[in-house]
C-alpha cells in the first residue's frame, strides 16, 4: 500500500489489502456512533452524552427536555451529512445552527443513503467561546498511538475553516505542507486547546486499546476536558480528494501507517516519542475561565493578539516548550512577524524535547526583511544590520 492509498481506509481498501498492513481486522462495530462513543466511555474517557431514540422527533424532543439544545446526527453517515445542530426560538419552531435555517418538520428529517436503525442525540458541548456557539472539532488522526496529523474544523461560518496541525499541535500551512481544494472549506486560523495534551494522550490510548492502523478519533475540547465526540475509519475529505498531504506529509502518513517511527510534519525537530509520554496537567494553561474564552475566541478570526496572550498564560512544565514554539509559529503565520527576531533566538539553544534548531534560518529570513522595512528607524535598522552580519559570518564560517 503506497501512501496515496491510504486515503481512505474504508472498507474495500482495507479488505483488499488485508495482510499488508500491521494489524489485519477492523472493529467495524465501533464505526457506529453509539457503539463507539460507549467503549471510549469503557475504556474511561469521557465523551458527549447521548441518548438513542427510534425516530428524529423522539430524539430531538427528549434531547431538548435534558439538555436545553441538542445534536440530532444520523448515525449510518459520516462528517456533517445527517447532523443537525438544533434549539427552539422564543417563537417555538426549531433552528439549524449548521445551516442557519428553520426545520420544518422532525417526522420529514431529510436521510443521506439509507435509512437509519435510529437517531441518536447528542449534547451540545459548549465551545466556551462567545459568539462562537458551535465547539470546533479536532480530529486526530492515530496510527496505534501515533499521530500524523489533526484536523481543526470551525463550523461556525460557511465554507467550514480547515487549520491543520502535525501530531505536537504544530501548525501546518496551506500550500506549503497541504492542499485543500474542496469548495466545503476555507483557510482556518490555528486554536491550540486548552486541554491539548489531554487531548493527544486520549487519542493515542484509543487507538492503541483498538490495535489499528488505522483510526479517527474526533474530540472536542470541553469546559473540564476533551470528550470522544466519534470513532471513524474513515479519513474524511480525502476520499473525495477533499485535502491533499505534500509528499513530506504523506510520507509521515505512510510510515506511520506501517508501523514505522514517524516525525513533526511541521518540520521542528521535536522528539515525539518523548512528547507524547511525558506526564501533563489535565489543563495546558493557566488563569480563569473567562479570561480564557475572550483569548479563545479571538484565536478563530486570527487575532494576532492571541498567541502572545495565549503564550503567557501557558503552564510551565516539561514539554511545555514544545506548545510554546508552536505559540510563537502561531504568531507569525497570523501576520505577527514583529516577533520573528525573538523565535529565532528561542531557537538558537536545543530545550526539552526540541532537539535542534530546525528552521531557525526561515524565521531569521523573516525577521531580516520586517526590520530592513523599517530601516528608516535605527533601532531597526541596527537589527537588521546584526541579522545581516550573522548570515555573512556563517557563509564563511
Amino acid at each position: 500500500m503506497t501512501a496515496t492509498d491510504y486515503l481512505p481506509l474504508n472498507r474495500r481498501r482495507f479488505e483488499s489489502n488485508r495482510g499488508t498492513i500491521p494489524g489485519d481486522s477492523v472493529p467495524w462495530e465501533l464505526d457506529d456512533k453509539e457503539t463507539g462513543l460507549r467503549w471510549a466511555r469503557d475504556q474511561g474517557y469521557r465523551t458527549t452524552e447521548f441518548l438513542r431514540r427510534a425516530s428524529a422527533r423522539e430524539a430531538v424532543e427528549d434531547g431538548l427536555a435534558r439538555w436545553g439544545k441538542v445534536v440530532l446526527k444520523q448515525p449510518n453517515s459520516h462528517s456533517h451529512h445527517g447532523v443537525y445542530m438544533l434549539e427552539r426560538t422564543d417563537t417555538g419552531a426549531l433552528f439549524d445552527h449548521l445551516r442557519l435555517r428553520r426545520v420544518p418538520d422532525l417526522d420529514d428529517m431529510p436521510i443521506h443513503g439509507q435509512p437509519p436503525p435510529y437517531w441518536l442525540a447528542e449534547q451540545w458541548v459548549d465551545s466556551g467561546m462567545p459568539g462562537a456557539p458551535i465547539p470546533p472539532d479536532y480530529k486526530i488522526f492515530c496510527f496505534r498511538g501515533r499521530i500524523s496529523h489533526i484536523w481543526q474544523v470551525d463550523r461556525v461560518v460557511a465554507p467550514a475553516r480547515l487549520a491543520t496541525f502535525d501530531g505536537a499541535f504544530f501548525p501546518l500551512e496551506l500550500g506549503r505542507h497541504f492542499t485543500a481544494p474542496s469548495t466545503r472549506l476555507q483557510r482556518g486560523w490555528h486554536r491550540l486547546p486548552i486541554h491539548a495534551r489531554a487531548m493527544l494522550e486520549m487519542a493515542r490510548t484509543l487507538s492503541l486499546r483498538m490495535d489499528m492502523a488505522f483510526v479517527r478519533i474526533d474530540c472536542f475540547d470541553g469546559p473540564d476536558g476533551p470528550l470522544v465526540g466519534e470513532i471513524t475509519f474513515a479519513s474524511g475529505l480525502e476520499d473525495k480528494g477533499g485535502f491533499l498531504p505534500s509528499p513530506m506529509l504523506a510520507s509521515i502518513i505512510d510510515d506511520a501507517l506501517h508501523g514505522r517511527g514517524v516525525r513533526a510534519a511541521s518540520g521542528f525537530d521535536i522528539d515525539l516519542d518523548r512528547f507524547w509520554s511525558m506526564p501533563h496537567p489535565a489543563r495546558d494553561f493557566t488563569s480563569d475561565a473567562h479570561e480564557l474564552r475572550v483569548i479563545q475566541t479571538g484565536a478563530l478570526s486570527g487575532d494576532r493578539q492571541y498567541p502572545g496572550a495565549a503564550r503567557r498564560r501557558l503552564r510551565p512544565g516539561p514539554g511545555a516548550e514544545v506548545l510554546e514554539l508552536s505559540l510563537r509559529t502561531i504568531a507569525i503565520l497570523n501576520g505577527e512577524h514583529r516577533g520573528a527576531y525573538d523565535l529565532q533566538e528561542w531557537l538558537a539553544e536545543p530545550r526539552g524535547v526540541i532537539r535542534s534548531p530546525a528552521r531557525r534560518e526561515e524565521f531569521r529570513s523573516i525577521a531580516r526583511e520586517f526590520h530592513a522595512a523599517r530601516a528608516h528607524n535605527v533601532w531597526h535598522a541596527r537589527r537588521a544590520a546584526e541579522l545581516t552580519a550573522e548570515v555573512v559570518m556563517g557563509d564563511n564560517g
